[in-house]
Parts: C-alpha cells; structure tokens; sequence
C-alpha cells in the first residue's frame, strides 16, 4: 500500500484516533491530504470515518487497505482547523500525504489526540473556489447488512453544513452473499417523505436506487428506512451538484433502534 510521511498506529484497545491539521499561515490555492488505513489480513469489522463533521463508513471485510482524497478550501486561514476522527474496533495504519502545487507539507501543522468535539463542524469558508464542482459523500465504502422486515428507520443522513443546491442520494442495495437468486426480493425504500418501490429480479444481485435530497432551514436530515422482504445489503453515498466549498457536506448517523408496537 501507499504510504504518506505522517504515520499513525491504532490499537485495537484504541477505538478512536482524531488527527487535527492547522495551517502556520493563510493560504491560497489548491490542498489535500491523500489518507489511507491498513489493517491486518482476516479482519473483519467497519470503521467509521468522520472529516470535518461528516461520518462515512468503511466496511473491512475482505479490504487490507482503503485510500481517499480529504479536500480543503481554497482559502485558509491560519486559524483554521480540520479534524479526521477514524473509530474502529480492529487494529489500523493510517497514513497520511499531503498534495499541492501552492503549498508545501511544512505549512501544516499535525497533531494527534485533540478532542474532535473542540473543532467545529464548517472548519473553514470556501467561497471563492475558482473549480467549483460536484462533490460526492461516501456513505458507505463496501455493504453493509440489513435485516428482514425492518421497518423502522436504519440510518439518517444528516447536512452539515449549509449547500446552495440540492444533492442525490444513491443507494445500491444487493442480496448477501451466498444467497439464493430464483426468487425476486422486494423492497421498500424511504428517504425523509420519499417512498420507492425497489425489485432485486430473479437471478440478479443487484439494484440502485434515488432521492433528491433538498436541504432548507426546516430539513436538515433524512431518516432512511429499508424494508426488504429477506435480509439485503446496502452501500451508498450522496452526490453534490456544483459546490464552491470542498469538505464535505452530508454524514451517516446512526439511529437507535425504536422498541416495537
């Protein structure tokens, strides 16, 4: 695997590691820190991987190393923070490389073990982006399981910070692995007030689904529920239109599960 000159170890008796980046001075141009974690052969588990306030989900399962972009603005001041929080159960190695061609890694500061409740969710204004485009929030990186006839919500995406346009949830949902494919699977997909009617055919793994998501000062999450006639997986993410700002802008929240009637 690719390895950066920021290094970190995670113990297993160690389920969270927070990573804080502040810039020595005020910077113009275009950044990113290239991340990326590796765990031992066999593991089996999720980490959740938290970026300036939005949380995606990595599944481990069959994976030994997993690798993604961490954009910054285009305008930073020397008082900006940003924080990387990764929570897992299972031992990682995180690495960490920093990409510029207006900036050299020296102009950052690292520092680990910060309280990632100190830095606040919009770590930064991007207004003035000279490349706004489309952006993409990974929801979940692999699939994650769900049970038969759950028909309470399973997951809420959550805005947090504010966007000027819309964005669209897509999720894909398959059989596990090992199923049996002769029959059809039905499933019931909802995102906030949006209903869908989704159908895994007869020797088919797989199928995708949609929802606009149109964020307002009286809607700021989604609850989604899946409810599927067998057990199914998930994976997801949500996809931006055009943004002057980098970091990202939905995160997955966990939902506790509601007693039955």
């Amino acid at each position: 695997m690719p390895e950066g000159r920021f290094q970190i170890e995670k113990p297993a008796d160690q389920p969270v590691a927070t990573i804080v980046f502040r810039a020595r001075r005020a910077l113009s141009g275009r950044f990113s820190f290239g991340m990326s974690f590796e765990c031992r052969p066999g593991t089996v588990g999720t980490a959740a991987v938290t970026w300036c306030g939005a949380r995606g989900v990595v599944v481990l399962k069959d994976l030994r190393w997993h690798a993604r972009s961490l954009r910054l603005p285009a305008h930073i001041g020397a008082a900006d923070r940003f924080a990387l929080q990764v929570q897992s159960n299972v031992w990682l190695k995180l690495s960490l490389s920093f990409h510029s061609a207006d900036a050299t890694e020296d102009d950052f500061e690292i520092e680990t073990g910060a309280d990632p409740a100190a830095i606040p969710t919009e770590c930064a204004d991007g207004i003035g982006c000279q490349d706004s485009a489309p952006g993409e929030d990974t929801l979940a990186a692999g699939y994650l399981p769900v049970p038969a006839k759950l028909r309470q919500p399973l997951f809420l995406v959550r805005a947090v910070r504010p966007c000027r346009e819309s964005a669209v949830l897509h999720l894909a949902l398959r059989r596990p692995a090992g199923a049996a494919a002769a029959r059809e699977v039905l499933v019931r997909a909802k995102a906030g007030d949006q209903r869908r009617l989704v159908i895994i055919q007869a020797g088919r793994t797989e199928n995708r689904v949609s929802f606009r998501l149109r964020p307002s000062a009286s809607q700021d999450a989604w609850p989604v529920t899946i409810d599927a006639e067998s057990a199914v997986e998930w994976s997801g993410a949500v996809r931006r239109g055009f943004d002057e700002v980098a970091l990202p802008a939905y995160s997955l929240e966990e939902v506790a599960p509601q007693a039955e009637a």
